[in-house]
C-alpha cells in the first residue's frame, strides 16, 4: 500500500505512512443547497459520504504542511484524501453494466488493480454499490455479479479514496496527545464528500 496523501489547491501531502484509524459512513438521505444566480435551491441526495481519519505521531513536516493545508480547508476549500495514493481512481461507466453482470466498462481502467475495491454510484445518487475487482481486462470484472444496474455516465471510484471533500472540523486537526512519557501531535479529521 502507498502512503496516504491530501490534494488540495494543486499541491500534494504525502503522509509518511498508513493512517492509524480511517472510519466511513454513509448518510443515506441528505438535503444539500446551492445558489445559482443567487436563488437557493434545495436538492435531495441519497447518500452521501462521512469519513474519520486518524493519523497519530505527526512528524513535525507533514505537520507544517497541514498548517499551509488548513488555510484552505478551514475557509471551504475543496480537496481530495486518498487512504492510498496510488489508488485514485475517479472515472465514469462508458456502458451499461446491468444487475446481474459482473463486467464493468468503465472510461479509464488506469491504476485498477486485481483486489481493488471501487464503489459505483448512480448519477442521481439514488443507489450505490461496492465491488472488488477480480480482473482486469477490456473492462473490470468484479468478484461477484452486481446486485443493481447502473447506466453509462454513472462514477466508479476506488472506495478508499475521495476525490471531493471538505472539511468538517471547525478547529484546526491537529493537537498534542499525550502517549507514554512524550506528547506527540496527532491529526484526527472529519471529511464530508461536496455534492456541487
Amino acid at each position: 500500500m502507498a502512503a496516504p496523501t491530501i490534494v488540495w489547491n494543486g499541491n500534494t501531502i504525502t503522509l509518511p505512512r498508513a493512517f492509524t484509524a480511517w472510519t466511513h459512513t454513509v448518510d443515506t438521505d441528505t438535503v444539500w443547497r446551492m445558489s445559482i444566480d443567487g436563488h437557493k435551491r434545495s436538492h435531495h441526495r441519497r447518500h452521501l459520504w462521512r469519513c474519520h481519519l486518524l493519523y497519530k505521531q505527526l512528524t513535525l513536516a507533514s505537520e507544517m504542511q497541514l498548517l499551509t493545508w488548513w488555510s484552505w480547508a478551514s475557509v471551504g476549500g475543496v480537496y481530495a484524501v486518498a487512504k492510498d495514493g496510488s489508488k485514485t481512481l475517479n472515472t465514469a461507466l462508458s456502458a451499461a453494466a446491468p444487475v446481474g453482470q459482473a463486467s464493468i466498462p468503465l472510461l479509464t481502467l488506469t491504476g485498477v488493480t486485481a483486489g481493488d475495491v471501487l464503489i459505483l454510484t448512480s448519477a442521481e445518487r439514488t443507489q450505490y454499490e461496492i465491488v472488488t475487482v477480480q480482473t482486469v481486462g477490456a473492462t473490470v470484472t468484479a468478484t461477484a455479479t452486481l446486485k443493481r444496474s447502473f447506466a453509462a455516465g454513472d462514477t466508479c471510484r476506488h472506495l478508499f479514496y475521495y476525490p471531493r471533500v471538505t472539511s468538517k472540523d471547525s478547529d484546526y486537526p491537529v493537537a498534542a496527545d499525550s502517549e507514554g512519557t512524550s506528547n506527540s501531535l496527532n491529526f484526527d479529521h472529519v471529511i464530508e464528500e461536496d455534492l456541487e
